[in-house]
């Protein structure tokens, strides 16, 4: 079955006037090619999977990987990532299940931090580097629905002295990165001293760069541990309180920045306030769909949470909260199907739990309830079908021990319940039938 980021990822790269997919600068502090710069996020495909394309978050774990398993950090651009045959022969099918489980277990020292302090969690993680005697890192840089690559390495010249290199690479620009070399690892600056002055690339970091979030995920060399980065949470600045911010919080599973967040929106206006609620990535997938399919089951409880909180408080209008209970990413499909997808039965448990007050309160009719009980997506599956279709029976009994008290509430009929059963294809047979058919 084909994973949703797939198909979020696909409609990036077909429609041409993607923002978020602008280039960023070719110019460097130091320029060590003149070859010519290409554009190749999505345009390979793996060779073990002829029909899965390799995107931008394939290409930016494995430049970070490359530059981990280098003694030195150095990357070879030019060899592995300047054409298709080059692409497909040197990532591997796993980089994609790899992402994945980088974005549901962050490592430590992740961050959602505001683009202009990115040189100042650079200086964190270089004097971190320098008392652990670490030479050289890796991080994810997780930007709207695009990922770019940053190593950090530790130079000493001949006549001992220290440079700081720091070097981002991105995707659309496939086969060069973009490079700066300081003597102190204070002196970088914000994300957006790295994009360059065209036109394209200057609108596309006015929208998802400047004054908006971006989430560091680090990464180190093998035998290096994690613990090196133990406390630097109490050292990085603030998220901006802004839609950028809790996107990415949601979709990293930042936790403790989420309860920070959210304990800032009272004094917002309204206005404001549904603006971050409701954010959504340049696709329109919404953040707390992201979480829901990342399987960061502490955000979506926290989310819901202050959600109701909010309204019981007056703060924003109950209907905010009826339309979040419907989230759905751009081509409709519903985050509890999302879930049931990838067998994250908490999350299941903590989302029919949040319809308990509005249930009592009456802010959702039977026909909304059917509909965000059914996750139908827009072929006709319910959710209840792609947990038993991938073998995921606590999903199965955690829904169906929810259901008893709406179907009373209700007065849900037979043909109801069975109606959020069965698959809308052409046997029209329920899916406990087509299970048991299938052995």
């Amino acid at each position: 079955m084909r994973s949703i980021l797939d198909y979020i990822e696909q409609e990036q790269l077909t429609a041409e006037d993607r923002n978020h997919c602008m280039k960023l600068s070719k110019k460097s502090i130091e320029k060590k090619t003149i070859h010519p710069t290409v554009n190749l996020n999505g345009s390979a495909c793996f060779l073990q999977s002829p029909s899965d394309a390799i995107f931008c978050r394939h290409l930016s774990l494995q430049y970070a990987l490359d530059s981990l398993r280098n003694g030195k950090g150095k990357v070879n651009l030019i060899k592995h990532y300047s054409s298709v045959e080059s692409i497909q022969q040197h990532v591997p099918l796993v980089r994609d299940a790899e992402f994945r489980a980088l974005l549901r277990h962050p490592p430590a020292g992740s961050r959602v931090i505001a683009s202009k302090d990115f040189g100042f969690a650079l200086d964190i993680f270089f004097c971190r580097m320098m008392a652990n005697n670490v030479s050289h890192m890796s991080a994810i840089l997780y930007i709207d629905n695009h990922t770019l690559s940053v190593r950090l390495r530790i130079k000493q010249s001949v006549y001992g002295q220290l440079n700081y290199v720091v070097s981002v690479y991105d995707p659309n620009d496939t086969n060069v990165a973009v490079r700066d070399t300081h003597r102190t690892a204070r002196g970088f600056l914000s994300l957006d001293k790295f994009i360059s002055s065209g036109p394209d690339a200057q609108t596309w970091a006015d929208r998802y760069v400047r004054n908006c979030a971006i989430a560091i995920l680090p990464l180190l060399p093998v035998g290096v541990p994690g613990a090196i980065f133990a406390g630097i949470a109490s050292r990085m600045p603030f998220a901006p309180i802004h839609p950028s911010a809790m996107l990415l919080i949601m979709a990293t599973g930042q936790t403790q920045q989420l309860i920070t967040l959210f304990k800032q929106l009272p004094i917002l206006p309204e206005k404001e306030i549904i603006e971050i609620i409701t954010a959504q990535n340049s696709v329109g997938t919404p953040a707390l769909f992201l979480a829901m399919m990342n399987g960061h089951t502490d955000n979506v409880k926290i989310f819901m949470q202050e959600i109701q909180s909010l309204v019981d408080n007056h703060i924003i209008h109950e209907d905010n909260l009826v339309k979040l209970l419907q989230t759905k990413s751009a081509n409709e499909t519903p985050g509890l199907y999302i879930s049931m997808l990838y067998g994250f039965d908490e999350i299941i448990d903590i989302f029919l739990n949040a319809l308990t007050t509005p249930i009592a309160q009456e802010l959702l009719n039977k026909k909304l309830v059917m509909s965000i009980l059914a996750m139908k997506i827009h072929d006709g599956e319910p959710g209840l079908y792609a947990a038993m279709e991938n073998n995921h029976p606590l999903c199965v009994t955690r829904f169906l021990s929810k259901i008893n008290g709406i179907a009373f509430k209700y007065k849900l009929s037979k043909a109801n319940i069975m109606d959020l059963l069965k698959r809308s294809y052409s046997t029209g047979n329920p899916c406990i039938i087509h299970r048991h058919e299938q052995g």
